[in-house]
């Protein structure tokens, strides 16, 4: 992932105002369905304690519900300088900045930086990563118990969408693409490290998985 794609087109798809709006949101509604599925899913025995990786991390709505749970540690990471500065002062709104770290850009590039974690996330981060060979590979090395995964389903609808989308990237010359990844090539890879997987919430068309180490 070039630094032009990471800070020209990311920045412009993930701006100042659509990490705001997703803040408000977050503070005004709470989670997701879908993130509660997963957070009931991992359950008090996985999070207390943990150390957690949150990739893709967004601005942070994760964070103190995982605190919350039992979670020691929490770096989050994201292409998007300004998802992070969101989730920076909601973190000091909230009062947990002590248990989080924040990183900026690609994971893989940051790789030496970034510490192996009792749980990795990865929640509605792979359409975004051109190279999912790359992602998975970062990320199975630096889980050591329990993986989550959403990825879009693929179907008329979803490619529908990603043409379309991609369409708008090109007009306004943004390097940004919405990729849709193989929902069985992503399991496959992530079974042959050696994880068991269940599938814990579908909120369309997102599908959540829960991995975890045999």
């Amino acid at each position: 992932m070039s630094k032009n794609y990471r800070e020209s087109g990311i920045a412009r798809v993930f701006d100042r105002n659509s990490a705001e709006r997703e803040a408000r949101r977050f503070l005004r509604k709470g989670l997701d369905s879908r993130i509660r599925h997963i957070i009931d899913a991992l359950g008090p025995d996985r999070l207390k304690g943990s150390t957690v990786l949150d990739v893709g991390c967004g601005v942070g709505a994760l964070h103190q519900s995982l605190i919350l749970a039992g979670a020691r540690r929490i770096v989050g990471v994201d292409a998007s300088l300004n998802n992070i500065t969101v989730a920076q002062e909601l973190a000091a709104k909230l009062k947990y900045s002590d248990y989080v770290n924040h990183f900026v850009g690609d994971v893989v590039e940051l790789e030496e930086l970034l510490p192996c974690s009792d749980v990795v996330i990865l929640d509605r981060v792979v359409c975004c990563c051109p190279s999912v060979v790359d992602l998975l590979k970062f990320v199975l090395a630096k889980c050591n118990c329990t993986l989550i995964i959403t990825i879009p389903q693929v179907n008329l609808a979803t490619v529908g969408f990603q043409l379309l989308f991609n369409a708008s990237m090109w007009i306004t010359r943004n390097e940004f693409r919405y990729v849709l990844h193989d929902p069985v090539t992503v399991t496959n890879r992530v079974l042959k490290d050696g994880f068991v997987a269940n599938r814990v919430a579908t909120s369309y068309p997102w599908e959540a998985t829960v991995y975890r180490r045999c």
